[in-house]
């Protein structure tokens, strides 16, 4: 595939987000099966990045291509195979978008559209939605450990652990309330 071929393509796939939609909303064009959270800096957390390839990887198998949109232009900053160093990727594309101001956070996104990693900014909470969970018992506890699903969202609401309290007061209840309603 030439450079215009891989453009178009990655043009096609961000029409899997609604344009003027935002958390805690549900900003997808389509549901999918799996919902996940997580609040590390997707541009930078070496952890959340790997946890994101084990579960694109073991869900959506090794074939994989993933397209690296930035937030703020959704333009394409490059793409990831099921072999690169996702880490450093993604650092030296953030890198590259912080030196010229662009502070926001990026959108990953695969070749078939059955997997989305969303972070507005690195200090907003982040999304992984997917199809294919089949494999989801074959994660790592690390990987199991850097996100969470609208259950655990509910469980915070009911304030019995300090982490969850600690939540609640720090992004409120009517919009954790809001996210464990829309991705449930």
């Amino acid at each position: 595939m030439n450079d215009m071929e891989y453009e178009d393509k990655a043009a096609k796939l961000m029409e899997v987000l609604e344009s003027r939609k935002s958390f805690p909303d549900y900003i997808f064009s389509r549901r999918f099966e799996q919902h996940f959270f997580f609040d590390l800096d997707i541009c930078s957390s070496d952890i959340v990045i790997c946890a994101a390839k084990e579960i694109i990887l073991n869900c959506l198998g090794t074939e994989v291509r993933v397209a690296v949109f930035s937030f703020t232009e959704r333009t394409l900053l490059g793409w990831l195979e099921s072999d690169d160093d996702w880490s450093f990727k993604i650092g030296a594309m953030s890198e590259s978008l912080r030196r010229s101001g662009d502070y926001n956070g990026l959108i990953l996104i695969d070749d078939l559209k059955k997997c989305i990693v969303y972070q507005a900014r690195p200090v907003d909470l982040g999304i992984l939605a997917f199809d294919g969970s089949n494999n989801w018992r074959a994660i790592s506890t690390v990987a199991r450990d850097c996100f969470v699903d609208a259950h655990d969202i509910e469980s915070w609401l009911t304030g019995e652990s300090v982490y969850g309290a600690a939540l609640v007061n720090d992004l409120g209840r009517e919009y954790l309330a809001a996210l464990a309603k829309n991705y449930a």
